[in-house]
């Protein structure tokens, strides 16, 4: 296998089947992990601005974390003794940098060196201000959202860089909490990431990160020696491995390791169903590892969150959740003990764009409600193809293909017989009570927010055929085909 030591996390302990996230892409997805809350109920005055209390909200590349407003649970680890800690990519705050920086700098320049340690240390204080104690080698954004275009690379030997200087620092008498977030598997290529020179940072040019990771030159022979293609898959797993390799192995210097917890997830799926609400999109990897705790080789198909962790994380570390603290999470710890069944019929709420969802069960619903200023620019023809549920007319993405449904309006789908959500059950006749109960289900979530969403009733337009028109022109297989990011499988 191309992951060893992600695969050991696993096998030493316990992996999830039915762990999900609450929003399919990397900012909402970040802010639940960390407030415990679903997205929607941003704070920070991006989001609040954007969408008054009277209108729909769209949960996209918008929730960030206000520092006055939000409680994350690293500032209560931190509070209880903790000494706390973020490594790697961020993506939430508002980006202030780009009107910094020439786009075409050379990040050589002393000049452009200064400013990007100026905009490091930024970064560090607003991070540290939102409850962490330590914080290094932050990317703010994506990669190719990097003011810099030469910079518009991973390099994940500098994100093991700065979880391993902590992990040194850590001491035995005091715990420690640490977030390490990886950019692999996400664009740009790591193929031309891998080619770039190790000292390549976002905080400027840094010397000495040589014999943390491997050499980068390797990774496209081991790939080939275990029978496989170097491509942005196999690449963004072995880098990806060898930088939580690299954390092992200082945890196991320090000894650390036999009472350390180690939890490996992901902050959504990607490709086809990245962005949406489909099952797909939402579930995704969890595997922890407490050899104390957890014993060897174990699963569970309890169905739980990214918000389900703020909870859980303090009930493992015993301590109370404030009384000040609100979150949607809940804690599972005693299930993944064993101490309690699971249970397959607990909800689940999931939200992106203007589609809300509910997985009950073997069932999943999915709404998505356009405001009306979406819907007259399809009436009035200033949309030339049916809006995303995002509310915009972006490309024709790959998951159009895959999902031929994904411009209707009320989705059904029985998870248990169709888990790739091909079939929509919503119009079945025999089933319109369970649409009911689960339009029921749906709205008892929606009605807990600031904004409206009419989860029973739909505009009729979306019945019509200019509608249905509009629908036919998203799927275009030229856009597709001519995507540089879709031909390579890096979104």
């Amino acid at each position: 296998m191309l992951s060893p030591t992600i695969d050991r996390i696993a096998k030493e302990g316990i992996k999830a089947t039915e762990y999900h996230v609450t929003s399919s892409v990397c900012t909402p997805s970040r802010y639940s992990l960390l407030t415990g809350k679903y997205a929607g109920r941003c704070e920070e005055e991006v989001f609040t601005k954007a969408f008054p209390t009277d209108k729909p909200y769209s949960v996209e590349w918008n929730t960030f974390i206000d520092a006055e407003k939000e409680t994350i649970f690293p500032k209560i680890l931190s509070a209880n003794g903790y000494n706390t800690a973020f490594v790697g990519k961020w993506h939430l705050f508002k980006d202030v940098y780009k009107e910094k920086f020439d786009a075409n700098e050379n990040y050589l320049a002393s000049e452009t060196d200064k400013k990007l340690k100026e905009m490091q240390a930024d970064a560090v204080a607003k991070i540290k201000k939102c409850g962490f104690d330590y914080a290094a080698s932050v990317v703010i954004a994506n990669n190719d959202d990097h003011p810099l275009r030469e910079l518009q690379y991973h390099n994940l030997d500098w994100t093991a860089k700065g979880a391993v200087d902590f992990i040194n620092l850590q001491k035995k008498e005091k715990p420690f909490f640490m977030i390490v977030n990886t950019t692999g598997h996400h664009g740009p290529c790591l193929e031309e990431s891998i080619d770039q020179p190790i000292s390549k940072t976002y905080a400027g040019k840094i010397e000495g990160m040589e014999g943390l990771l491997p050499p980068r030159s390797s990774i496209r022979d081991r790939i080939v020696k275990k029978g496989y293609v170097p491509n942005f898959e196999t690449i963004s797993t072995v880098w990806t491995d060898d930088c939580v390799n690299a954390i092992f192995k200082a945890l196991e210097k320090n000894k650390l390791d036999k009472n350390t917890v180690i939890i490996f997830i992901s902050d959504h799926n990607r490709h086809y169903n990245k962005g949406t609400c489909y099952r797909s999109g939402t579930r995704t990897v969890f595997a922890m590892r407490y050899p104390e705790k957890i014993a060897e080789c174990s699963s569970t198909d309890l169905p739980f969150q990214n918000i389900d962790l703020y909870p859980t994380l303090l009930d493992m570390a015993n301590i109370k959740l404030p009384q000040s603290v609100k979150t949607d999470g809940k804690s599972v710890w005693d299930e993944l003990l064993g101490k309690k069944p699971s249970t397959a019929m607990k909800e689940m709420f999931f939200e992106f764009g203007y589609a809300r969802a509910i997985q009950w069960g073997r069932w999943r619903y999915i709404a998505t409600r356009l405001p009306q200023p979406q819907i007259e620019m399809m009436k009035t023809g200033k949309a030339t193809k049916a809006l995303n549920i995002t509310g915009k007319q972006a490309f024709t993405m790959p998951l159009f293909k895959f999902y031929p449904q994904y411009f209707d309006t009320d989705q059904l789908y029985d998870i248990a017989t169709d888990p790739d959500e091909q079939m929509n059950l919503a119009n079945d006749a025999t089933l319109a009570d369970t649409l009911q109960v689960l339009k029921q289900k749906l709205q008892k979530y929606t009605l807990s927010f600031r904004h409206p969403f009419d989860v029973m009733n739909t505009n009729e337009y979306f019945q019509s055929e200019a509608y249905k028109e509009l629908v036919k022109k998203s799927f275009s297989p030229e856009e597709i085909k001519n995507n540089y990011w879709i031909q390579k499988k890096c979104y």
